[in-house]
């Protein structure tokens, strides 16, 4: 051998066995553990270098080897429960051709296997989540509500919402069949029973649910049992409900002439069957066309008796009035169609809105019926009663924000609105202080002082003074911080009586202001996630920044809830009846 050092050999025989790729990756590789592990390991189990040197992301990668029957099985359960797969897709002949073909005895598992693999997996991922929610920091807010599926049977769907790595984080909690007629007593009972289950009734902060009585008396309820929770001071009334409501409002006056005359044409042709059973028809028909050109001759609208003609404001409009009244009414359809879709829309996305958004959406949504209903010379008084009837139906859900504490304390506690917003609508002084007050009274009642970490402790040389009973109340004396010993520090050679300067050190927690007084003497900031703003703060504000985040990932809609029912649907059809109720 010409040079003992050479490696030309082995690398001619790397080259034969492990291939080019793997050779130029492996002089690429910034130590051997790397080459053995990563480069020859995902040859000898995928027999091509592909899956460790292709970027994570671009695409998926598929291995050149067959899953074991373990990995099947899982697979299978995966692929059946993420697509919402009924668990005979196993056994669908088309299926089993595209898995058998060229390996005839590849495992599959049956249908049974699944079934029972998806219960194993979610017993133990319902205890992980028990857990889970139990160590998180914050308290937690939740939305429910029910639905009837096609078999006559009632469920009840619980949410749980949280912050999670900077956003808001959504998890079905539970769905729980209601053996009777969902009222408030039997709601309040399947609640309380999920929430003890998880073992987090002391972190309920929030519930978000529609208007309906029985939820109205299951938060009632509620107040009573669990004790941390505030009743009705924590109900988040659903916004996405409310607005349908006031939509309604809105369109049954517009549709309420073509409706009542269909209502009485209806009423009007019972009542003259009902009698006709024994007359002649020929003496029914001209009876019938008499009474109609006698009504004809003495005009429409005359009939006094009829109350919904009474309080109809179409009625009272001439013909040229009419007419006017026609051209009108088109644009403002469209202007408030808009109005109510973009909100509608707003309030239905999958990033669910919180509570910030909600008196912002009514204030416009208000403003534009007031100015329509006000506004006499562009609009025809049909139109503005029609308005000032939605408004009426909005202002009585606004009114029920007042009974909640919550909307005000996520206003103040958004880095772009705090007390100011209140001012910019006009608020009176005496609504802004009681704002105000509900804020502090909150934050100093769940809050200050609990979420302190050490590492964010101020002033760490303070504590040996407390644990050599420097600082003690009942010598008289006042503590070193304020009157340092000058006659140790001139004793001392090696150290710098400067270095060790009460005024040098951090100051202590008694000479810092309120973090609450501190946060709301600061200017508004505009920021594009609020959220990670309190994260990116928490050292500045540990206790106001976990106050933050808990109200700031209420709900404003229960529109969640909603979409697990639509996915409950297609579980729970005609076709897919025959599933066991633990399914």
């Amino acid at each position: 051998m010409k040079d003992a050092s050479s490696t030309r050999n082995l690398l001619r025989h790397a080259k034969l066995c492990w291939g080019k790729e793997a050779l130029a990756a492996a002089k690429e590789a910034r130590d051997l553990d790397e080459i053995r592990d990563k480069i020859i390991g995902s040859i000898k189990k995928n027999g091509s270098i592909t899956a460790a040197i292709k970027h994570k992301g671009k695409g998926e990668t598929y291995s050149h080897r067959l899953f074991t029957k373990i990995e099947m099985r899982t697979e299978c359960m995966k692929w059946v429960m993420e697509s919402l797969w009924p668990f005979q897709i196993v056994r669908d002949p088309g299926f089993l051709r595209l898995v058998k073909m060229g390996r005839p005895g590849y495992y599959v598992p049956s249908p049974s296997t699944v079934s029972r693999n998806a219960r194993v997996i979610f017993v133990h991922t319902r205890v992980r989540l028990a857990h889970f929610l139990r160590r998180y920091a914050g308290r937690l807010n939740f939305a429910t509500d029910t639905w009837t599926a096609e078999n006559h049977c009632a469920f009840v769907v619980i949410l749980v919402f949280l912050e999670q790595r900077g956003k808001v984080l959504v998890i079905v909690l539970d769905l729980v069949e209601v053996p009777e007629a969902h009222t408030g007593m039997m709601l309040v009972c399947v609640f309380v029973d999920v929430l003890k289950a998880f073992g987090i009734a002391d972190k309920l902060l929030g519930v978000t649910c529609d208007n309906m009585s029985n939820n109205n008396a299951m938060i009632v309820q509620m107040g009573e049992l669990i004790e941390t929770f505030n009743g009705q001071g924590s109900r988040v009334h659903c916004f996405a409900h409310v607005l349908n409501l006031v939509a309604k409002s809105l369109i049954v006056q517009f549709n309420a002439r073509v409706e009542k005359e269909a209502r009485d044409a209806e009423v009007d042709e019972a009542k003259l069957h009902e009698p006709a059973a024994g007359l002649d028809l020929e003496e029914l028909t001209m009876h019938t066309e008499a009474a109609s050109q006698a009504k004809a001759e003495e005009g429409d609208g005359e009939n006094a008796d009829d109350p919904v003609d009474e309080v109809d404001p179409m009625d009272e409009l001439s013909g040229p009035a009419h007419a006017k009244f026609q051209c009108d009414v088109l644009p403002v359809k469209l202007l408030l169609a808009k109005v109510f879709k973009d909100a509608t829309t707003f309030f239905s996305r999958t990033e669910v809105p919180n509570l910030v958004t909600v008196i912002p959406a009514i204030d416009h949504i208000d403003a534009h019926l007031t100015d329509i209903s006000r506004d006499t010379a562009s609009y025809e008084e049909p139109i503005r009663i029609t308005c000032e009837l939605a408004k009426q139906t909005l202002n009585k859900y606004y009114s029920l924000t007042d009974t909640s504490k919550a909307y005000r304390i996520a206003m103040v506690l958004h880095l772009r609105h705090k007390l100011t917003y209140f001012k910019s609508i006009n608020w009176s002084e005496e609504w802004i202080t009681t704002a105000h007050d509900i804020v502090k009274a909150e934050y100093k009642k769940h809050y200050e002082g609990r979420f302190q970490k050490k590492d964010l402790q101020e002033g760490h040389d303070n504590g040996h003074a407390h644990e050599d009973g420097v600082d003690n109340e009942d010598d008289g004396r006042k503590s070193s911080e304020n009157t340092p010993n000058v006659h140790n520090d001139v004793m001392d050679d090696e150290a710098n009586i400067f270095d060790s300067l009460a005024s040098f050190k951090p100051p202590t927690k008694a000479q810092l202001s309120d973090k609450l007084v501190q946060y709301l003497n600061t200017d508004p900031e505009h920021t594009e996630d609020v959220l990670q703003w309190w994260i990116n703060h928490q050292v500045s504000y540990p206790n106001l920044s976990r106050m933050a985040i808990d109200y700031l990932t209420m709900p404003a809609t229960s529109v969640p809830v909603e979409h697990t029912f639509s996915i409950g649907q297609l579980l729970l059809p005609y076709m897919r009846n025959c599933l066991q109720g633990q399914t």
